[in-house]
């Protein structure tokens, strides 16, 4: 067997051994948890029997593979790697931006005024300051990051409703 096809098949099997890990990992090993979990099995199992079986497996680390090897060489080199990387790091870049228009841009001209972002942070403020004496004790801020992590973990994400201020707490 050739050097070039030996390392072609082990840049697979840590490939695939990467994915079922994930997957497998409490919480998908994203901070995503659960909900990211279940779409990488949905993902994972093709055939949609609610079973990931070994070829599917190694059906989605061959592609993944395949995607991350540009050139078709049979060989991913750290340009690669990089090319990869960057790719999902300006699609993250493109939805935090939303996000973030989304959650401070409250007149909806596309742009965060300083009034706008004075407003969400006073509200923030007002939210994690539950009894209305105009401080945040440590104690309070420590329930509001509790609040978040349980809106986060639940699926509630940190849109309008806790990072807008919302009800207080």
């Amino acid at each position: 067997m050739s050097r070039l096809k030996s390392a072609a098949i082990g840049a697979g099997i840590i490939v695939l051994a990467g994915t079922v890990a994930a997957v497998a990992r409490p919480g998908g090993g994203h901070p995503g948890g659960q909900p990211h979990m279940m779409k990488m099995f949905k993902k994972l199992d093709a055939d949609k029997d609610q079973v990931i079986t070994r070829e599917e497996a190694e059906a989605a680390a061959k592609a993944r593979f395949e995607k991350l090897d540009g050139d078709d060489d049979g060989v991913v080199t750290s340009a690669e790697i990089d090319k990869a990387l960057e790719e999902r790091l300006n699609r993250m870049r493109v939805k935090m931006r939303y996000r973030m228009l989304m959650r401070l841009d409250t007149d909806g001209d596309g742009k965060i005024a300083r009034e706008e972002l004075r407003k969400k942070a006073l509200k923030r403020f007002e939210s994690a300051d539950s009894d209305g004496d105009g401080k945040v004790t440590r104690e309070e801020a420590r329930k509001l990051g509790h609040a978040m992590r349980r809106m986060m973990k639940h699926g509630g994400g940190m849109g309008r409703g806790m990072m807008g201020g919302g009800a207080k707490q």
